[in-house]
């Protein structure tokens, strides 16, 4: 009689050698990521000139895309003195330069209010205005949002500055729903009541004025703030106006319904 011998049931997936297969040696492990490394040096080496950072320009694309996902936005500016050496003009004048030379997406016009004629309803024809109240109407309308340059005269705004306020009010209301902010210099509190005062005004006019970085300047005090011609001349100023300018550029961006960037 023939003697069957029964087979094994050794399960091979359990082998030593099976379990090989699934787990490479750590010199394998090592070969294929220095072949990755090795692939990736020579595609940079390739595409990328020797004085060129290649990790920059990826860098460099990303943040240009955020920043150009970010809507531009408009600021009108104004001044309370229309003395052309004024210290409130000045700084308007250096919050332009700040904004075309360190803020993304801030684009700053000084508008003349010297123009306008004093309010008189008067010149109001069938809902039309005088031309230059038309124009001035129209770039406030189209504007973002509002620096207003406020000094302070009498423990208030200015005269003129109130009447392009007027104007602007007038039927429809061109200020309402917009952001601002306000700048001041002088003497002694450096304007503050006349920016309380102008806050005051724009609760009917439906502004929206931020609330922080507050920016006084007492313009009389050591060392000089202002050059001779009333050019805005020291630097820590000039960090406290951008500071300002970055806080009315995200404020403006929030009511617009758009995510501030990332430096706000």
């Amino acid at each position: 009689m023939k003697i069957m011998k029964k087979k094994s049931t050794t399960c091979y997936t359990n082998h030593p050698r099976v379990k090989d297969n699934h787990n490479p040696s750590p010199n394998l492990h090592h070969s294929r990521l220095l072949f990755f490394f090795s692939a990736f040096l020579c595609f940079f080496i390739i595409h990328f000139p020797r004085n060129t950072n290649p990790l920059s320009i990826p860098m460099a694309a990303a943040l240009s895309t955020v920043v150009g996902s970010q809507p531009a936005i408009k600021v009108i500016a104004l001044c309370g003195s229309l003395r052309q050496n004024s210290y409130n003009r000045g700084l308007i004048r250096a919050a332009t330069e700040i904004a075309k030379e360190s803020i993304d997406g801030l684009h700053i016009e000084f508008i003349d209010i010297s123009p306008l004629p004093m309010l008189n309803t008067d010149l109001e024809v069938d809902g039309t205005y005088p031309p230059v109240v038309e124009a001035f109407r129209r770039k406030i309308l189209e504007a973002d949002s509002y620096l207003f340059a406020s000094p302070e005269y009498n423990y208030s705004i200015t005269a003129p500055l109130k009447n392009a306020i007027d104007w602007g009010s007038r039927p429809p209301n061109v200020w309402r729903d917009k952001a601002a902010a306000i700048v001041s210099a002088g003497g002694g509190s450096g304007g503050l009541r006349s920016q309380y005062h102008l806050r005051q005004v724009g609760v009917f006019l439906d502004l929206h004025f931020i609330n922080k970085p507050e920016f006084f300047l007492n313009a009389f005090q050591t060392p000089p703030k202002f050059g001779s011609n009333g050019d805005l001349i020291d630097a820590e100023v000039r960090e406290r106006l951008k500071a300002l300018l970055l806080a009315l550029r995200a404020f403006s961006l929030r009511l617009k319904g758009t995510n501030p960037p990332v430096d706000c």
